[in-house]
């Protein structure tokens, strides 16, 4: 063979390989350079106390871990049908991973998600199910547990009212969860909830939790909702409270902790090294032994022997002795989890529509 054929066969072979790298390319997608943004879209803004603050200071946590470059979609409301629009314009713009941060986000995208394959999308309920979707959350619920302990120790009258704004898998958890809390300690107590149908709606709220203090005579209040209007009620009212989200200043003693998150931690561990490639899991849950969810610093009003008290339920927790583990029976009598069993965490996101036992809905 001459040096000639030997030079077209090795130019040919060179033209081969790009051939077959672009329609690698063309095939599977984006390169990962192509991948060069991540964007979150919020319900809310900074300026929210509670969730979208809470959400804010991840994201920008975050961003300093990362050179990548973050963008932020602010004030975009469930149910208005703009998420869609928003979607579909990131997209526009080259984002390679959205965040859909509020939870009925995820079923009002699910055409833009489905439609686009070549996009990573994380969302924090699971009503959608696609190779590009991951659903993430934190576990707020073991939190709650701590929480429920707490509140169980320091309610006099065993009546405690939560004010919960959507009942989805999501709430229920939370308001499972506190319930489990409170009855660990306190074994009669009730813990009443009290519908407002809305993430934020302060004079709902507000409302909710003065009917439940002045209706039912609960001594203790929390809630799941954006921003701590139910804090401002109990304080109105010289009760005790547990915040959600963030910690609170400018209250008094009364309001002794918050269920709070580092969401920073959680960003990280979803995208880490694999966000130029839009890599995502099927679930990503974390909790308290990543140190992603926990209590915030007490009031002075929490005894030490209950702060040791809580720290150690939190290691049977961390343990492996999760919350909805061992003989658990919901609120109508039926059994949900036997001696030896847990739920499982697909129940646990997708399929929690029932309340344990303790648990009261308060329908006035």
């Amino acid at each position: 063979m001459n040096k000639f054929t030997q030079g077209i066969i090795f130019i040919s072979l060179i033209i081969f390989l790009m051939i077959s790298i672009v329609a690698v390319v063309i095939f599977f997608g984006r390169t990962d350079e192509d991948y060069s943004r991540i964007a979150f879209v919020l319900n809310g803004d900074s300026s929210d106390s509670g969730w979208n603050r809470s959400l804010c200071t991840g994201i920008e946590e975050f961003s300093d871990s990362t050179d990548i470059p973050i963008l932020t979609e602010y004030n975009i409301k469930e149910e208005t049908g703009n998420v869609d629009d928003v979607c579909t314009d990131l997209i526009k713009r080259d984002v390679g991973v959205i965040f859909l941060t509020s939870y009925g986000f995820t079923s009002e995208c699910k055409k833009v998600i489905e439609d686009n394959p070549n996009v990573s999308f994380y969302g924090t309920s699971s009503d959608v199910k696609a190779d590009n979707y991951t659903s993430y959350f934190v576990r707020y619920y073991q939190a709650r547990y701590l929480a429920g302990i707490l509140a169980g120790m320091h309610s006099k009258s065993g009546k405690i009212g939560y004010v919960a704004a959507k009942k989805n898998s999501q709430v229920v958890r939370g308001i499972n969860a506190f319930t489990m809390g409170v009855r660990s300690v306190n074994e009669n107590a009730t813990v009443y909830v009290k519908w407002t149908n809305s993430w934020s709606n302060p004079n709902v709220e507000r409302e909710a939790a003065r009917t439940l203090i002045k209706d039912v005579g609960v001594d203790f209040l929390t809630y799941h909702q954006n921003q701590p209007n139910v804090i401002d009620t109990a304080e109105e009212y010289g009760i005790e409270s547990i915040g959600y989200h963030e910690a609170f200043e400018g209250y008094s003693e009364h309001y002794l902790t918050s269920v709070v998150c580092n969401w920073g931690t959680l960003y990280k561990e979803l995208i880490g090294d694999d966000a130029a490639a839009g890599s995502s899991k099927d679930m990503c849950w974390l909790g308290l032994e990543r140190e992603t969810v926990g209590l915030s610093e007490y009031s002075p009003a929490v005894s030490n022997n209950e702060r040791l008290f809580i720290e150690a339920a939190k290691a049977r927790i961390i343990s492996g002795k999760d919350v909805f583990t061992g003989y658990i029976k919901d609120n109508t009598g039926v059994v949900r989890s036997e001696e030896g069993e847990s739920i499982t965490d697909s129940e646990l996101m997708n399929n929690m529509d029932w309340f344990v036992e303790g648990v009261e809905i308060y329908v006035k």
